[in-house]
């Protein structure tokens, strides 16, 4: 018989009593000012999800350059279809300089402000050693029978600490003869095998706007609409859902509502989002 597919709990006990009496704290990976709430660290499956445009991507990308600035050993893998490299970092330079995005993008900016766009490239130049883009438009036919998203698995697994995939629904491509439910479900386990390998892993995910745009919406609602799989929410450790709405004030409120946490307490952080710079800053006194 093969015992190796289950552990006795007397081979466990004895670390486990170490690691709460001696306070070992496990290992979480900062992610900037107020921010400190969010776990993220090795084991651990982050998602983020909400409709399309309302941030996500800036909010993910604003996390990972953060936790490579924060975290001098930290390396990080970032699979995005949404954009090219370039506009990316474009995008985290516009951040940094605090200059319009738009005005690095067409070329526009001020000569005042090129100083600002220097320091900015400098700041990323710094980490550039421990941040690497999965290029997944190389072409390579995959086998018949492979699912699609492993090349980036197997690379992030031996490349990377944190990986960051944006989005769920584009990576999690279907072969032929399955549909999208199930390729969600595989995707979601292999990823978990992958945190179970001591990644820690942030994956955006999509969310249906008519869901999220209910008054009446609960945390049950929001996380099943993500993608139409459960798969999402089983495997996540952390589940964050990004939403915003006009106030009675006419002012817009933004809050990161958490509507799962496997390890701890829920919480909720009030946001304001800066779009000119695709920054999040945490409002003071906004935790819930």
């Amino acid at each position: 018989m093969n015992n190796k597919l289950s552990t006795g709990l007397v081979a466990l006990l004895p670390d486990i009593r170490e690691a709460i009496l001696t306070r070992r704290k496990p290992i979480l990976w900062s992610l900037g000012d107020g921010f400190g709430a969010v776990d993220i660290g090795p084991n651990l499956i982050l998602t983020l999800t909400a409709p399309s445009n309302e941030g996500k991507s800036a909010l993910s990308m604003q996390w990972a350059f953060n936790a490579l600035y924060l975290n001098p050993s930290l390396r990080v893998m970032i699979a995005n279809c949404e954009m090219p490299t370039d506009k990316v970092i474009e995008r985290e330079i516009s951040r940094q300089a605090k200059v319009y995005c738009s005005s690095i993008h067409q070329r526009t900016f001020r000569d005042d402000e090129k100083d600002n766009i220097e320091f900015a490239i400098e700041k990323i130049g710094k980490v550039a050693d421990r941040i690497r883009f999965f290029n997944d438009d190389n072409d390579i036919p995959p086998e018949a029978d492979e699912l699609p998203w492993r090349t980036m698995l197997d690379e992030a697994n031996n490349n990377c600490d944190l990986l960051v995939i944006d989005y769920l629904q584009t990576y999690a491509q279907p072969i032929s003869g399955m549909d999208e439910r199930t390729a969600i479900n595989q995707f979601m386990r292999d990823v978990k095998m992958l945190a179970n390998n001591g990644k820690g892993i942030i994956i955006v995910s999509s969310v249906n706007r008519l869901i999220a745009t209910k008054k009446t919406r609960s945390d049950a609602d929001m996380m099943a609409s993500g993608s139409g799989s459960s798969g999402i929410e089983y495997k996540a450790d952390n589940q964050y859902f990004l939403s915003r709405k006009i106030g009675e004030d006419g002012k817009e409120n933004v809050q990161l509502r958490q509507t799962k946490s496997r390890y701890g307490q829920r919480i909720h952080l009030n946001l304001k989002h800066i779009p000119h710079f695709h920054t999040f800053n945490v409002i003071p006194g906004g935790l819930e």
